[in-house]
């Protein structure tokens, strides 16, 4: 893709993702929101952690092969490492997302730390030309501390309904089980480009998808179609409470001894 066509998709993304700025894709927002879609068979499959040019070239091969495009949230210091790859997931026409710098858990840190895991790796992004417009806690924690201080940097909060716990799955039927046994349109899966087992399971899992009529979009997309279909936040605020979210609770020692737990 062109640096014309770069600076035309990165506008286009900030057109979308401005109608959700400062009101973060929460789990209740995106179940509710997938409740509006009035049939639409779409779904978002979303990666985290990368990239990783171990796995990562192969999940693009394969997301190449069925037409799709994904959303990957990526951790500021694997761009630093690994630039090149970045940049084809780009030109690719994948969106790409903050993830923090180092995959720590946000509702430990103070603000100015969030800020800091934040802004490296929006810089690192920036260096190889992309300009990230979501932005996804680790373990999706902290939520309410983390949205406001992403919304200064004119990013947008985004979790999932989908958790396929790949990072510790090693089967890839398992990992496409927990997707297809529960899936509905309007959800957003979350996958990790880091692990093997997610690449040995992608193939069926899109064709899987795919068999079942559904269309994939990457995160602005999906919140396109949410907000064509003008679809109000009021039942989703109701339902979702962040103090009281599983994943801000403290971690436990088995996810401590894991580097890439939860998303």
């Amino acid at each position: 893709m062109g640096k014309c066509g770069l600076f035309i998709a990165s506008m286009m993304i900030m057109h979308v993702s401005a109608a959700w700025s400062g009101q973060a894709l929460t789990y209740a927002h995106i179940h509710t929101a997938s409740k509006e879609l009035h049939g639409q068979k779409i779904v978002a499959i979303t990666f985290d952690d990368g990239p990783n040019p171990a796995t990562t070239p192969g999940i693009l091969k394969i997301l190449d092969k069925y037409h799709v495009k994904a959303t990957f949230f990526m951790l500021g210091q694997n761009v630093v490492r690994n630039p090149a790859l970045v940049k084809d997931v780009a030109r690719r026409g994948h969106e790409i997302g903050n993830h923090s710098f180092s995959h720590p858990n946000l509702a430990k840190l103070p603000a100015p730390r969030i800020a800091s895991e934040i802004a490296k790796t929006q810089a690192a992004l920036l260096k190889v030309g992309v300009r990230p417009q979501w932005f996804r806690p680790p373990y999706g924690a902290g939520l309410k501390k983390v949205s406001p201080i992403a919304d200064a940097s004119h990013l947008t909060c985004a979790l999932w309904s989908v958790d396929t716990r790949d990072w510790m799955r090693h089967s890839p039927d398992a990992i496409d089980h927990a997707v297809m046994d529960t899936v509905k349109s309007g959800d957003v899966v979350l996958l990790h480009d880091t692990k093997k087992a997610t690449l040995a399971a992608l193939d069926g899992l899109l064709a899987h998808l795919r068999a079942k009529g559904y269309q994939f979009v990457t995160l602005s997309e999906w919140a396109k179609d949410v907000r064509d279909k003008q679809v109000g936040d009021e039942d989703a605020g109701a339902l979702d409470n962040w103090d009281d979210s599983p994943l801000d609770q403290p971690l436990t020692v088995a996810q401590k001894g894991h580097v890439n737990p939860l998303g």
